[in-house]
């Protein structure tokens, strides 16, 4: 009963990280794209500048909050410390 407690949490923390690293993964691509534009179609300006960096935060944040969100998860729950490995890289 209790086990069944930290499973279903830690399963969901799992996937919640998940879909925050898919998140991340957008953004980033989005970005990229953003940049690119810039860099090479000359639409270079301070708008763009600002919305690479603002995104660019967010995804930082972003990855230590996934970081410290599956440090916890390993700890209560060690099975899944290779996962939780592949996903902290």
């Amino acid at each position: 009963m209790v086990f069944e407690f930290f499973r279903s949490g830690s399963q969901s923390a799992v996937d919640e990280a998940q879909a925050t690293l898919v998140t991340m993964l957008e953004n980033g691509h989005d970005i990229f794209m953003t940049a690119s534009d810039a860099l090479f179609g000359g639409g270079k300006s301070k708008e763009t500048k600002r919305e690479v960096r603002s995104t660019d935060r967010e995804i930082n944040e972003a990855q230590a909050a996934v970081r410290r969100a599956l440090m916890v998860h390993a700890a209560v729950n060690s099975s899944d410390l290779p996962l939780v490995l592949q996903y902290a890289s």
